[in-house]
């Protein structure tokens, strides 16, 4: 048997189960009455490479609203 088992778990190239931390940009808030000028950055899990007009969608940090922008759009190649 071989004593290189490490039961804590910390031992050097043991993957994390932690998940990625959301990307947050300075933008404003479009909801009346809030003031804020934190978003994160909400991933819908679509496919990149659809051809189809992108949407990003931001989230709030001050009041949790959601709301979407279009970006780019369809190039027919």
């Amino acid at each position: 048997m071989s004593n290189k088992f490490d039961a804590t778990g910390t031992a050097p190239g043991l993957q994390t189960s932690q998940k990625p931390e959301p990307k947050k940009v300075s933008l404003k808030c479009r909801y009346a009455g809030c003031k804020g000028t934190q978003a994160v950055e909400v991933s819908l899990g679509q496919p990149s490479d659809t051809g189809a007009p992108s949407q990003r969608v931001y989230q709030c940090t001050t009041c949790q609203g959601t709301w979407g922008l279009p970006v780019g759009g369809f190039f027919p190649y």
